[in-house]
C-alpha cells in the first residue's frame, strides 16, 4: 500500500474496536506507563485494567497518579498501583521499576508515554530547556526500557510501545528540540527491535493522534518568554492547539490492539 492510500482515522474504527476483547484479555499481565496520571496515559491505563491487567500509574505529581489508579481500581477490582516518579531522573526510574515488580509483578507490557514540547523558534531557545526536553523525551524512555529489558529477555515475552509523533518521520519547525528526541526516540524502536527480533519481545512506536489534552494549552506549550519574543508565531500556535480535539481512544486502543499481539512488529 503507498502511503497516500493508507486511510487517514480519527476516530475508533472495526479493526481496534474495543468491543472484540474479552474483559479478561490481559488477566494478571502487569502493564507500567509512564505519564498516565492524566491524558492519553491515564486512559490507557483505564483501558488495560479494564480488561484484566495489573496496571502501574505513574506522574511527576503522586496525587494525579493516585487518583487514576484509585478509579481504576474501584471501576475494574482489578490491582492498580500509583507512584510518583521524575522520569528524567535515572535514580526515580530504578525506584519505579523495582517498587512495581515488588507490589505487581513483572513488568509485561511497558508503554513509554510520559513527554512534553514546547513551540519556540530554536535562535531564543534556552539550552537547559531543550536538554531538558531531550532528557524527558529520549533519556527516560532509553533508561526504563533498560531496566525492564533484562527480564523480558529472559522471560522471552514483553511489548515495549514509545508514544512519538508524526514528527518522528517528518520535519516539523518550531519544536526542533522535541521533535529531535522523538525521532531518537523512534531509531531507539528500530534499533532494539534488530537485537530482540529472535525473541517473542515486540516492540513499536505510534502517533496517538492529537486529542485535547494538557499538550493542546497554548499557554502550556509555549512559555512566556517565547510568546513575548514571537508574537507572530504565538498567533498561529494560539489558534492552532484548540483546533486538536481528535478522539483520545483512537491512540488509547490502537496501543490496546498492539499490546493484545494483532500484529508482529516489524523494521
Amino acid at each position: 500500500m503507498e502511503w497516500d492510500q493508507i486511510p487517514y482515522r480519527s476516530t475508533i474504527y472495526p479493526e481496534i474496536d474495543p468491543g472484540q476483547y474479552s474483559h479478561d484479555l490481559f488477566k494478571d499481565q502487569v502493564v507500567l506507563i509512564t505519564g498516565s496520571g492524566r491524558g492519553i496515559g491515564k486512559q490507557l491505563g483505564f483501558a488495560f485494567a479494564s480488561l484484566g491487567a495489573k496496571v502501574c500509574f505513574t506522574d511527576l505529581e503522586l496525587a494525579h497518579a493516585q487518583a487514576a489508579a484509585d478509579e481504576a481500581a474501584n471501576s475494574t477490582g482489578n490491582p492498580a498501583l500509583a507512584i510518583a516518579a521524575d522520569v528524567r531522573v535515572f535514580g526515580d526510574l530504578d525506584r519505579l521499576y523495582c517498587e512495581t515488580v515488588e507490589k505487581l509483578g513483572h513488568i509485561d507490557i511497558l508503554i513509554n508515554n510520559a513527554g512534553y514540547g514546547d513551540f519556540l523558534t530554536f535562535d531564543i531557545a534556552r539550552p537547559e530547556e531543550y536538554w531538558d526536553v531531550v532528557t524527558l523525551n529520549l533519556k527516560a524512555p532509553m533508561d526504563l526500557t533498560r531496566l525492564v529489558l533484562p527480564s523480558m529477555i529472559e522471560r522471552n515475552s514483553g511489548t515495549i510501545i514509545c508514544v512519538t509523533t508524526t514528527g518522528a518521520v517528518d520535519n516539523y519547525p518550531y519544536t526542533i528540540p522535541y521533535m529531535v528526541a522523538k525521532t531518537g526516540q523512534a531509531k531507539f524502536v528500530h534499533c532494539l527491535f534488530h537485537e530482540v527480533k529472535s525473541t517473542n519481545i515486540r516492540l513499536f512506536h505510534i502517533h496517538p493522534g492529537a486529542p485535547a489534552t494538557r499538550m493542546g494549552d497554548p499557554n502550556y506549550a509555549m512559555k512566556p518568554y517565547a510568546q513575548e519574543a514571537k508574537p507572530k508565531l504565538k498567533e498561529w500556535v494560539f489558534g492552532y492547539l484548540p483546533s486538536l480535539n481528535e478522539d483520545i481512544r483512537l491512540g488509547v486502543w490502537t496501543m490496546v490492539y498492539l499490546a493484545a499481539g494483532r500484529v508482529i512488529s516489524q523494521s
